[in-house]
């Protein structure tokens, strides 16, 4: 006898929710990097290592988790700009600064503003996976 071949496998309600809710702790990771960082515990070195992966790792899992839930084209698309500016401004603007002079003020604003972007983001995505509700449980709750 053959046996039955699995039918197409499917997310579980909450692995959504999940996910955004681990985007938004990788996106706590670069600025504490940062606080790190500014309070001498770790060396540039170790904080470009630590804020690049995880601005980078943060990024990636957010576009997924919003791929996964089914939010919104409008509210997807700014979340995931919002991810991918982050990344680019705080990993692009820790090798401007690394290239700039020490006494230009101008380059310290672009991974700062990464920085703040992370935050954002952070604090959307966990609201959003505080709140977030799979569309086929909500209908099968009404």
């Amino acid at each position: 006898m053959a046996s039955p071949e699995p039918g197409p496998r499917t997310t579980t309600p909450g692995r959504p929710r999940t996910l955004l809710l681990f985007g938004a702790a990788l996106n706590l990771v670069p600025p504490a990097g940062f606080a790190l960082a500014m309070s001498r515990l770790i060396s540039a070195e170790q904080l470009s290592l630590v804020a690049g992966t995880g601005s980078l790792a943060a990024a990636l899992c957010t576009l997924y988790a919003l791929y996964l839930a089914a939010l919104r084209r409008s509210l997807r698309g700014l979340l995931g700009g919002v991810a991918l500016l982050a990344a680019v401004f705080f990993i692009g603007g820790d090798a401007l600064v690394r290239a700039m002079p020490a006494e230009s003020l101008g380059p310290g604003l672009v991974p700062f503003a990464g920085l703040l972007l992370h935050l954002s983001a952070a604090v959307t995505l966990f609201t959003l996976g505080l709140v977030y509700q799979d569309p086929r449980t909500a209908a099968r709750r009404r």
